[in-house]
């Protein structure tokens, strides 16, 4: 088999396997790993052609590059004009599916891309939550100091009332005595 790169844009490309007309693709194992998308392809062969058959294989492919610069709707609509099996329905068959292969891969691409966007987003908050607990520890050990300093500072302060209130009394007991 034959395979040449189709380039989707952002790094993707994709590998067209030239005779994709009498196979169908399985997307079943699909992975995402960081930034990098793992498409894992199974090559189904149809039974409803031959490997022996290279002039149906010829026409199919000729098909299948006649179709690429065609909307979605006409492939469609020739798939289903044309009977299943036949040259042009395995060619709009194939098309569709390279197509529908390669906007998964984008998608996965897209997908895989804002996935470690959220990962580094997260990991950020994780950091900025650690340093706000920290800060709040911190505050907390503050707070606990100020609290024991009020204490000392009430104390301070009645021991100050209270030889005021001593002096006073002494100041009142001179001023009777004098009298």
């Amino acid at each position: 088999m034959r395979c040449r790169n189709r380039e989707l844009g952002h790094g993707v490309t994709v590998c067209e396997v030239g005779h994709l007309a009498h196979a169908e693709l399985d997307f079943r194992n699909v992975k995402v790993t960081g930034s990098w998308v793992s498409l894992g392809l199974r090559m189904i062969p149809t039974t409803e052609h031959g490997r022996g058959n290279g002039a149906a294989h010829d026409k199919v492919h000729a098909l299948v590059q006649l179709l690429r610069n065609r909307s979605y709707e006409e492939i469609r609509q020739r798939m289903y004009d044309n009977p299943p099996g036949s040259a042009w329905w395995t060619a709009c068959k194939t098309e569709l599916d390279i197509r529908n292969s390669e906007q998964t891969a984008s998608a996965l691409l897209a997908t895989s891309r804002v996935l470690e966007r959220m990962q580094n987003s997260t990991e950020q908050l994780e950091r900025l939550c650690e340093t706000l607990s920290h800060a709040n520890s911190e505050v907390i050990g503050l707070l606990e100091g100020m609290r024991s300093w009020g204490r000392r500072l009430e104390f301070a302060i009645y021991v100050v009332i209270g030889v005021a209130v001593v002096q006073m009394f002494q100041m009142a007991f001179q001023m009777l005595s004098k009298r």
